[in-house]
């Protein structure tokens, strides 16, 4: 079905009278990660500045658009993420970054 996101984001582009709403295509078994890199490449919106949310609550990554409850009828809320930016060597942003070792991989923890 067509997710229905609601772009909340500081600068972003607001229809008349409100935030802009666009749709993307996704399958409801597809994960939240799959949706963020849909809406990166439809919207120019880089996953790692990305914070999705229906109702208020915050969506794991690593669930399904199904295991939210979110179906066609569903609002999305894109929101820019808080301290969010993209490393320019690895291309990694955020949290990642911040957790890669000097060798090249992500440490656990903290």
């Amino acid at each position: 079905p067509a997710i229905r996101v609601a772009d909340a984001r500081r600068g972003g582009a607001p229809a008349r009278g409100g935030t802009r709403v666009f749709t993307v295509r996704s399958l409801l078994g597809e994960s939240v990660v799959s949706l963020k890199t849909k809406i990166e490449w439809q919207e120019g919106v880089a996953m790692a500045a990305q914070r999705l949310s229906v109702a208020g609550a915050p969506l794991d990554d690593t669930w399904t658009l199904r295991d939210h409850g979110i179906d066609a009828a569903t609002l999305v809320v894109l929101e820019e993420a808080d301290g969010e930016s993209e490393d320019r060597d690895t291309g990694v942003g955020g949290d990642a970054a911040r957790r890669r070792s000097s060798r090249g991989r992500e440490e656990v923890g903290g």
